[in-house]
């Protein structure tokens, strides 16, 4: 069997797709700048959160990179299946990782990619998003990049319907852009935008990909009032 030529964007975000596909046109640009300048192929990058594979996929056929692909428990029995069906498993390596305390030493990676994590890792307790940030700079090569799409706090509609309509509410901490800020405060360069606003409110993925085009619509409102926020940090 001959694998597809490109992943489809579907299977690279899995969900919210029109708003959370926006990170991966700067990532890929940044990308692109720091291996013509910088880094040897195949890099070295490690995805946190992986899920069912998505970014790892993307890494590896886009990237040409070598990439470990974790979660808090082994990702491999799903995300293999997708790797597979595009032949890039011989580019990739499957380990359950805590992104609080990384089983690999330091300036280790030229590359960290994470999706819709930190908010998860807080499980109630928001200094544990900093632990996990804390160890993707310890593991990054110095000169080295790390790539984040992250849940934000957004504004007060956000927060209620969160609050009243989402199954993870009782453990996910959102935090703010002022926290994101903070929390990667250590970087020696951070560029960080926002996206999304009526879109988190679609039932169904065809009604958030017609409310993400409304969004555009929403082009200069306050960043804080965006539910997504995503960007690059060197170290």
């Amino acid at each position: 069997m001959i694998a597809p030529n490109n992943p489809k964007i579907q299977e690279v975000i899995e969900w919210d797709i029109k708003t959370w596909q926006k990170p991966l046109a700067l990532w890929d640009d940044i990308i692109s700048q720091y291996l013509s300048n910088q880094y040897s192929i195949p890099s070295k990058c490690l995805d946190i959160g992986s899920r069912n594979g998505g970014l790892s996929l993307h890494m590896a056929h886009k990237w040409d990179a070598e990439v470990y692909c974790t979660d808090y428990k082994n990702p491999e029995s799903k995300a293999r299946l997708l790797h597979e069906k595009y032949g890039v498993t011989h580019k990739i390596t499957y380990s359950a990782q805590d992104c609080r305390n990384l089983n690999f030493p330091d300036n280790y990676f030229d590359f960290v990619t994470l999706k819709s994590v930190l908010g998860a890792v807080a499980q109630g307790n928001p200094d544990n998003q900093q632990l996990a940030i804390n160890e993707i700079y310890r593991v990054l090569k110095p000169g080295g990049v790390f790539f984040f799409a992250e849940n934000i706090k957004g504004n007060v509609l956000h927060h209620y319907f969160r609050k009243w309509f989402s199954e993870i509410s009782h453990y996910w901490f959102y935090p703010t852009l002022k926290d994101m800020k903070k929390m990667l405060r250590r970087f020696d360069r951070v560029e960080m935008r926002t996206n999304g606003v009526l879109a988190l409110f679609g039932p169904t993925e065809s009604l958030r990909k017609l409310l993400a085009l409304v969004d555009l619509l929403f082009a200069f409102i306050p960043s804080r009032w965006n539910y997504m926020c995503y960007g690059y940090a060197k170290k």
